[in-house]
């Protein structure tokens, strides 16, 4: 059987095939198939889908410490919650301050600066107060906190979100052809008709225990609706759903893949997950839920952090 690409419709050959990860290396995501974009789609839809939307998460990775199959998660910036410095955030929890501080103290100078920094912030006392003599350096400790700021939504994040959907449903074998409107959405954008922040009062995993780390995937097809649509939850925190048809007539498909982000690997368990035209359009006029969205990832996090919905 000829497997083609989903983005271009080519051929996937021994010599064009790429691995395209369900959820992408750079949020920690292990599930691939190199049957479902040749490798220019997969690094254009890379560069132009999953990138952007990383840029949102980096936060959320960086912080949490997630494994990747290629790579650290990179520092990212933010800043000191008393001064307002400027402080980048390494994966480890280790931090780095760029910032040099000289003060005069008495008939000296007091110079405060990162570890890395040491050597550089003695050449610039040096340069600046040759004559100066450096009696003591002691190092210090302290827990400081930090505050950031960032973004979820927009197009670029929700062309992401159901790109998973859809790599999923494709993964489990469907067919492109019921979720063509969907693809046009990941490859060109538009108008989010697909994607909504879902956080019912009920929990998806009746059996999450406290502190559990996962991604979350589910797929439903129910013909008689003409509906199929999936649910996308990321870092136990970040929950959508996603309508990849609303004129679907092909199989009933009920599937999902939960994934343990501490443990790196596939649980199983019980995935709640039943959802109507009705449904789907109630949860679309009941706006988003900004209280149980900011609970489950200010859960995630100690600091201040803002992420702001668009």
């Amino acid at each position: 059987m000829q497997r083609r690409c989903y983005s271009c419709d080519e051929i996937i050959t021994a010599t064009n095939k790429a691995v395209e990860h369900i959820i992408p290396n750079a949020l920690g995501g292990k599930l691939k198939n190199p049957f479902l974009l040749c490798a220019s789609c997969n690094s254009r839809l890379g560069g132009e889908v999953d990138e952007p939307f990383f840029d949102q998460m980096g936060f959320v990775v960086n912080r949490l410490g997630i494994k990747r199959e290629r790579g650290d998660p990179p520092p990212i910036k933010a800043r000191l919650f008393e001064t307002g410095d400027p402080v980048h955030l390494s994966s480890d929890r280790t931090t780095f301050a760029p910032r040099t501080r000289i003060t005069k103290s008495g008939p000296g100078y007091v110079v405060e600066c990162d570890q890395k920094n040491l050597g550089k912030a003695q050449e610039t006392l040096k340069r600046k107060f040759p004559n100066v003599r450096i009696s003591k350096i002691e190092p210090i400790e302290y827990d400081a906190q930090f505050r950031f700021e960032t973004d979820f939504g927009g197009e670029a994040c929700y062309r992401a979100i159901t790109k998973m959907a859809l790599n999923y449903y494709l993964h489990l074998g469907g067919s492109s052809s019921y979720v063509k409107e969907a693809i046009s959405f990941i490859k060109t954008g538009g108008n989010n008709v697909f994607v909504l922040l879902y956080y019912p009062t009920w929990d998806v995993l009746p059996r999450r225990a406290q502190g559990q780390l996962f991604h979350v995937i589910a797929i439903r097809g129910d013909p008689s609706q003409k509906l199929l649509y999936g649910y996308v939850e990321l870092f136990s925190a970040f929950r959508c759903l996603v309508t990849l048809s609303d004129a679907y007539d092909g199989d009933y498909v009920s599937d999902s893949y939960c994934f343990d982000l501490r443990d790196r690997q596939e649980v199983q368990t019980e995935i709640r997950l039943y959802q109507s035209r009705s449904t789907i359009a109630d949860v679309a006029a009941s706006g988003v839920h900004l209280d149980g969205f900011k609970k489950r990832v200010q859960d995630l996090f100690v600091g201040d952090l803002t992420i702001n919905i668009s």
